[in-house]
């Protein structure tokens, strides 16, 4: 019986060889340098003060609202379909994705685009050298209370073609 399982399979080996077709296939592509883009606000980047008087009981979503203008510049993009990134860590526990984690854990910062949230950490499509409006809000965990001190954060922006 294993003489006759072991013929039936060369048969249809040699059967399935014999229908074989080989082709040539060829690839091709462009290869393009990464996009060369940089923020022009500052030598040392971009820095947000909140302010040295902020009220915890006034933290609501709304106040506390810094409008950030990027300036980017970038030199001869291959296309103006860019996607930009801000990558802030992972968020905290308590918030939700768009809110970037700070050194106060009751404390965090989100981040809009055009007035739309933006997720912490993923990619969000643009249209270069249409300028968009980046927002950042100073947020809070519900029903908590903040202890008083200083506190800090950073975002590290990247910007790459769709």
């Amino acid at each position: 019986m294993k003489k006759i399982i072991a013929s039936v399979i060369m048969s249809i080996m040699n059967i399935s060889s014999a229908w074989a077709v080989s082709a040539d296939v060829k690839f091709s592509g462009t290869l393009i340098n990464p996009v060369s883009c940089v923020v022009e606000n500052k030598e040392s980047g971009v820095f947000i003060n909140f302010g040295d008087d902020i009220i915890p009981r006034k933290i609501d979503g709304v106040n506390y609202t810094r409008e950030i203008d990027l300036n980017i510049v970038c030199q001869a993009p291959v296309t103006n379909a860019l996607k930009i990134r801000f990558y802030g860590g992972a968020p905290l526990s308590g918030f939700d994705k768009n809110v970037v984690g700070l050194t106060n854990p009751y404390l965090g910062i989100a981040l809009t685009m055009d007035d739309r949230k933006v997720a912490v950490n993923e990619w969000v499509n643009f249209t270069y050298p249409k300028k968009f409006i980046l927002k950042m809000t100073l947020v809070k965990k519900p029903d908590m209370k903040i202890p008083s001190g200083s506190f800090s954060g950073y975002v590290v922006t990247y910007i790459e073609y769709q």
